[in-house]
């Protein structure tokens, strides 16, 4: 009976399991207003918990906790996702807006961002991405994040490697897959 007691206080440790849920909870906190570049990760992130062979997630202290909280951190890394989304999508809502505003009462688009600033911005937003200036190119008519990748490939809507094209929730859901996050600029009439 007391070497059964220990093996399950070996696999399952209840507080720190308890520590290891609230870290992330106190992360997911720390990283709500930050830019998804200066978000910090999770220490079993960094590890790669999920990607370590069965034996040694099983040898481990804690391995049911440990389990859990497998189960339990991706809704974390979903809703810092949807976060830097949303915010991405209200950023380039602005600027399109902005853009065709300029474009109504000059007669074209804008050379940069920065011509916008103060007559129809205070300032050009932010991309949530990386927490550098959103970026454009006006022969293109576009304004783009460079995207969960961090990596700026000039308004590439290209599909990111692994990603597969989706014939559902069109050009909106498709967006979130390509190189960049590109929004285009529509003349409105």
């Amino acid at each position: 009976m007391l070497r059964t007691r220990g093996i399950r206080s070996y696999a399952f440790q209840q507080n720190r399991t308890k520590l290891l849920l609230a870290e992330a909870c106190r992360m997911g906190i720390r990283n709500a207003s930050k830019c998804y570049a200066a978000m910090g990760k999770m220490e079993q992130e960094k590890e790669g918990m999920s990607e370590k062979g069965l034996f040694q997630m099983v040898a481990r202290p804690n391995m049911i906790g440990n389990v859990l909280f497998e189960l339990f951190y991706p809704s974390f890394a979903v809703a810092v996702e949807r976060k830097c989304r949303m915010e991405c999508t209200v950023a380039a809502t602005r600027l399109i807006v902005a853009c065709n505003a300029y474009r109504q009462k000059e007669g074209k688009l804008p050379d940069s961002l920065q011509a916008l600033v103060p007559a129809y911005l205070a300032s050009v937003p932010i991309d949530p991405f990386d927490g550098k200036p959103f970026r454009y190119s006006a022969s293109r008519g576009i304004v783009y994040s460079v995207g969960k990748d961090l990596k700026d490939s000039g308004g590439s809507l290209k599909l990111m490697d692994g990603e597969s094209e989706w014939k559902g929730g069109g050009p909106a859901a498709r967006r979130w897959k390509t190189e960049d996050v590109v929004f285009e600029i529509r003349k409105i009439e």
